[in-house]
């Protein structure tokens, strides 16, 4: 009997972790625009008083790298568009700009609907759904998904 038992609860244990496996390899996007050249891997958020530290982390999509001439922007759902306060692009050595990571000093009603991130000249969507986003106790949250 409790060989059975073993075996239902390791059957149980296979069961939910192929499900993580399976929600923790889902795109953040369901369908990136190929304009940006990059797709969304996860956002970072950080609570800062009455702001919030955007924090976005892009892998490049195919071949093209990021062009910098072209300016970054983050538009709210007001209307309002952003610069980033900080950018870091990361790569392997031959393979040129992979990441790029942009960083973003939000207000708290800005995050009240969606967000919009503009790069070479393609638009991913950062957050889709309305609402400010709770960091939790510790005031930074990582998100996998633009429904937040």
């Amino acid at each position: 009997m409790k060989r059975k038992v073993i075996r239902w609860v390791l059957a149980l244990l296979l069961v939910l972790a192929t499900a993580w496996l399976g929600w923790s390899m889902k795109p953040y996007e369901s369908n990136p625009d190929p304009a940006a050249r990059y797709h969304i891997r996860m956002t970072e958020i950080r609570r800062d008083h009455s702001y919030f530290w955007v924090d976005v982390h892009l892998q490049r999509s195919g071949n093209l790298e990021h062009d910098l001439t072209i300016p970054v922007r983050l538009k709210m759902s007001c209307g309002k568009a952003i610069a980033p306060a900080d950018t870091t692009l990361s790569g392997k050595p031959g393979a040129g700009t992979t990441e790029l990571r942009f960083l973003f000093w939000v207000e708290t009603r800005d995050l009240e609907g969606p967000l919009e991130l503009h790069l070479n000249g393609g638009r991913l969507i950062v957050k889709s759904t309305p609402g400010i986003p709770d960091p939790g106790s510790r005031g930074s949250k990582f998100l996998h998904s633009n429904r937040w």
